[in-house]
């Protein structure tokens, strides 16, 4: 219950009430919300949206799945940034675990959509980088990202925030 995942109910199990009925017996039901755990994190959920949104574009419009797709991430990319925060703290909390490269950026060191982009890698790596430039941009340290594949990782690579040097590390 304390997760979310199941909901108590007190009632009587008989037709008897009143004085003398007993006390109501508890009884559990699963909870109405989506409770999704893996390890590593995945976001299926935001591939599905992702992808979904982009199919309900191009029918509506006639455009290419394709240029839909890469608009609707940039679209929900730039609908979850941040300005009040570091992009890094955006990135680790979709599971992207975001680690220094050494260069002022990010290597990601997990990719949210792994089943996915292996499968499918040009579609789904794409729209990674669209979602994930636009969530960089908007971030508070505001940056670039780009395709650049990490074996075992990510295939974007996040750059150093605008006008920080090679090196040095943004606050």
């Amino acid at each position: 219950m304390d997760a979310g995942v199941l909901i108590a109910e007190f009632r009587h199990r008989g037709e008897k009430r009143g004085p003398g009925s007993g006390r109501p017996a508890k009884f559990y039901s699963l909870a109405h919300e989506e409770i999704v755990a893996s390890v590593p994190p995945r976001r299926y959920d935001l591939a599905g949206e992702l992808l979904a949104g982009a199919v309900e574009r191009s029918d509506s419009t006639g455009r290419p799945v394709r240029e839909c797709l890469l608009a609707v991430a940039a679209e929900h990319g730039t609908a979850r940034s941040d300005a009040s925060r570091p992009v890094a703290d955006s990135l680790d909390g979709l599971g992207y675990d975001p680690r220094d490269d050494g260069a002022g950026g990010y290597v990601l060191a997990n990719c949210p959509f792994h089943r996915l982009s292996s499968r499918h890698t040009d579609v789904i790596c794409s729209a990674n980088a669209a979602f994930v430039s636009a969530l960089s941009a908007g971030a508070s340290d505001g940056r670039e990202a780009w395709l650049e594949p990490l074996a075992g990782g990510c295939c974007v690579r996040v750059g150093a925030a605008h006008g920080e040097q090679p090196g040095e590390q943004a606050d």
